[in-house]
């Protein structure tokens, strides 16, 4: 009875892995290993069941730095994990529970540093920014960058489907407001196939993409919010989700797909009704996902609270 809260905790993380990501081979092999350690602990090696809450954890915090990936739906479980570990930690009264002590501290000191280094805390835990903007969520000064410029590779492959327009992929529009002291981006030529030699620090406003011809584009965060996404997040399908309900034809958001098929991508805006144009990173984004670039009265900021993109979009933020 003691370990039924430590399994508890494991199984949590695997009906929530299975209830928000699209299942595919590492999710579905997540879930599994989930309810194994559930099961492990309701036996004489509940011991086992914390150490291997660790080594997924350790397993998932590799991957997401190998692959650069990072969304709040894999965070979220191992935090879940996490705390399953450290509930069975504190329990163990045998020959182990030095080490799981151990364990448990070393493995929270990684959790806590990945959150702290690349997600939004609030977020990570389901929290508002109370008494904050969106602009007060990230602020991003100029020169400062969320993504370092050392983890940002260039990204091959074909663009996301969809059509573009001449207005939507200029990399500034007439009306849109000058940064003081910066000189935007030129965009690629349409002929042009070679990537820039200069790659704009993100979040700032101006993001190089893909269009589906194979041009570097420029975009301007301050013409449109930029929504970095990937189908394989189901955070990213909620927000997705909502954003093209309230903007299906993204007058005033775009959306770039930062990881994953961008065959997927296109199919997962078309299913949840977007009907504007979508493009595809240049380099490999190693922050989390869903993220929003805008451009405030402090400039360029990034946010990954769903209802502050949803209040950009819907002109609620100030």
């Amino acid at each position: 009875m003691k370990n039924f809260l430590g399994g508890g905790f494991y199984l949590a993380a695997s009906i929530y892995l299975a209830a928000t990501k699209p299942l595919d081979l590492i999710t579905a092999a997540a879930i599994a290993a989930g309810l194994v350690m559930a099961g492990l602990t309701a036996t004489r090696y509940a011991d086992w069941a914390a150490f291997g809450g660790g080594l997924m954890i350790a397993v998932s915090l590799f991957l997401q730095s190998l692959l650069s990936y990072r969304c709040l739906d894999c965070i979220r479980a191992d935090v879940l994990i996490l705390a399953g570990v450290i509930s069975l930690s504190v329990l163990e009264r045998g020959r182990h529970r030095c080490t799981l002590g151990f364990l448990s501290a070393i493995i929270t000191v990684f959790v806590t540093a990945t959150i702290a280094a690349h997600y939004d805390p609030p977020a990570v835990f389901g929290m508002e920014p109370a008494g904050k903007t969106a602009e007060q969520v990230i602020i991003q000064s100029e020169g400062e960058t969320a993504c370092p410029e050392k983890d940002r590779q260039e990204v091959s492959g074909p663009a996301m489907s969809g059509a573009t327009s001449p207005g939507q992929t200029s990399s500034e529009s007439a009306g849109s407001k000058q940064p003081e002291k910066k000189e935007a981006p030129q965009s690629q030529s349409a002929g042009s196939e070679d990537p820039p030699e200069t790659v704009p620090a993100t979040p700032e406003r101006f993001i190089q993409v893909r269009a589906v011809d194979g041009r570097n584009v420029t975009l301007d965060a301050a013409e449109k919010p930029i929504l970095f996404f990937s189908p394989t997040c189901g955070a990213c399908v909620r927000v997705v989700e909502a954003l093209a309900k309230a903007d299906p034809e993204g007058r005033k958001w775009v959306p770039v797909q930062a990881y994953g098929d961008p065959v997927r991508g296109r199919e997962l805006l078309k299913d949840k009704g977007y009907r504007g144009v979508s493009y595809v990173f240049v380099f490999r984004w190693s922050c989390a996902v869903p993220a929003m670039v805008a451009v405030g009265s402090v400039g360029a900021y990034i946010t990954t609270t769903a209802s502050e993109m949803l209040k950009i979009v819907r002109g609620d933020a100030s």
